[in-house]
């Protein structure tokens, strides 16, 4: 994977550099002291933070567990990560300090997680036949909600009433997650079928950021799924 920034000229010209080895890379983004950085983890089972303009690494660590499966950066700035030794971890940017695991082991690897927007929750999935929502604050589960396992896409509504997840077989579901227990409002085939054993294969899908309204599904046929709220 290489790395580059644009200049501002009428004609662009693009500067790269060695951002990690071949394969899947997965990346983010975060803001300190009103400057942008990047945030990469890659095949080569390295995480790293750098300077988006001049591609200077800030601080690099390696996964000594195997691969990373998920990163997500939070509207303050916080990461969380999903990696094979099944453990979700929350880590302070820049400097990728590791502020703790935020539950026991899953039953499979989590392979997909996100944050809701005041950054107090996270929601993550995977292998394992139930979905987790945590507390970012006392790092506890708040609760689970069994799925059919092998969730590769989950997404909080903006308005922290809806859970949406969409699993390996296609099939989207929608809890409401204001009700104990959370109670399902749909369950559909909306998705195209994945292979589960891909590691690196996902399911997108998107809450509008304004309130909630639409849930955008990625179809089967090149095409998007928008359901009303």
């Amino acid at each position: 994977m290489a790395e580059g920034t644009a200049t501002a000229d009428a004609v662009q010209q693009l500067q790269l550099s060695k951002g990690h080895t071949a394969g899947p890379t997965f990346v983010s983004w975060h803001k300190s002291e009103g400057t942008w950085h990047t945030v990469t983890a890659g095949a080569d089972t390295r995480l790293v933070t750098r300077h988006a303009r001049n591609h200077q690494e800030i601080k690099s660590i390696e996964n000594t567990h195997g691969a990373w499966n998920c990163i997500v950066t939070s509207p303050d700035n916080t990461l969380v990560t999903g990696v094979d030794d099944q453990y979700v971890k929350v880590w302070r940017l820049p400097d990728l300090t590791a502020t703790r695991s935020l539950v026991g082991r899953f039953v499979g690897t989590p392979r997909c997680c996100c944050w809701d927007k005041d950054s107090c929750l996270i929601a993550a999935g995977g292998d394992e036949a139930n979905l987790q929502i945590i507390t970012v604050k006392d790092a506890k589960i708040k609760f689970r909600v069994k799925n059919e396992g092998f969730t590769r896409g989950i997404a909080l509504d903006p308005e922290g009433q809806y859970l949406a997840a969409a699993n390996a077989d296609g099939t989207v579901s929608v809890w409401d997650i204001t009700q104990e227990p959370p109670k399902q409002q749909l369950r559909k085939r909306l998705g195209p079928k994945i292979d589960h054993d891909d590691d690196v294969a996902r399911q997108a899908l998107a809450w509008h950021p304004d309130g909630g309204t639409l849930l955008a599904v990625a179809g089967p046929d090149n095409d998007v799924t928008l359901l009303e709220r």
